[in-house]
């Protein structure tokens, strides 16, 4: 049975489209492209699990490269490099100002027991927390699941790409009156870098920029998004996560002030990427059958 321009109007309303397109110059072929354009944004499509298993398994091959590059098979050349990139940072922080890594030891190292459970925190919450939300979204907001995954994903590619290129060694390493203390081995915890889970999944020479507090920023961004407005309580938990992790990293000696910061700045980055990339690909959806129709007649 033929389809009468009505039911098309009714079953595809004009300001559902695109702004460069109305719907009496579509052509039935770009049409049916817009409305399998517009059924994707009302329905979820289901999530193939077999491309999140693959998304996954990449993303740790490359970061397991970047890893086995800086340790198992580091040479005392590697290791010069990384030492004259932690210094430069280490240099460019004390000319801005922010050099603040030593101060915050020197007021908290003899108080152990925080020590210890920041510590902790900072070897288990970097991945239970990002994983835990990861599904939360999976189960709870599958609607908004691909987008932030996208995100993740690409924060994460881009950070490894960096430590691969930009070895450097964070302050816990640089040389005795130059770096902090590795509170991780001085004073203890939970973790340690010298053997167990940490001694195989860490990169030595990967504190630019902070992965802790790009993905930190990431889990604060997508709860912030996916939980209503009226959620205070919840949001100062959002908001007190990152600013947790960020307190962490320095007091242990992981990362610099401005390795935050940079982590921090990727995720907006990313994120803004990622939203560029959904805007546009429904267009080219749309924009593509009409161009070719425009060419054939």
């Amino acid at each position: 049975m033929a389809t009468s321009t009505s039911d098309q109007d009714s079953a595809f309303p004009e300001e559902s489209l695109p702004s460069f397109v109305s719907l009496e110059e579509l052509p039935r072929s770009a049409h049916r492209a817009a409305l399998g354009a517009r059924e994707g944004l009302s329905r979820i499509r289901p999530i193939a699990w077999w491309r999140e298993v693959l998304l996954a398994v990449v993303a740790y091959l490359l970061y397991a490269k970047a890893r086995t590059l800086h340790g198992h098979s580091l040479t005392h050349r590697d290791s010069i490099r990384a030492l004259h990139h932690g210094q430069d940072i280490f240099n460019f922080e004390k000319t801005i100002g922010i050099d603040w890594e030593k101060g915050l030891q020197n007021a908290l190292l003899s108080q152990h027991w925080l020590v210890k459970i920041l510590g902790g925190y900072y070897g288990g919450a970097h991945f239970i927390v990002t994983i835990g939300v990861l599904v939360w979204l999976l189960v709870r907001r599958p609607e908004r699941y691909r987008f932030w995954r996208s995100v993740l994903f690409l924060v994460t590619m881009v950070a490894v790409v960096i430590f691969i290129f930009y070895p450097a060694m964070p302050p816990r390493l640089l040389p005795h009156g130059r770096g902090t203390v590795d509170t991780l081995s001085a004073i203890g915890g939970l973790w340690s870098y010298n053997h167990g889970v940490l001694e195989h999944i860490s990169d030595p020479y990967a504190p630019m920029p902070s992965l802790h507090l790009a993905w930190a920023t990431w889990v604060a961004a997508a709860l912030w998004s996916s939980l209503p407005a009226r959620s205070r309580k919840a949001r100062a938990l959002i908001i007190a996560y990152p600013c947790l992790t960020y307190f962490t990293v320095i007091l242990t000696g992981t990362h610099y002030v401005i390795d935050g910061l940079a982590g921090m700045a990727l995720t907006a980055v990313c994120y803004l990427a990622v939203a560029w990339a959904v805007r546009w690909w429904p267009r080219r959806q749309v924009q593509e059958p009409l161009e070719r129709e425009t060419v054939e007649t």
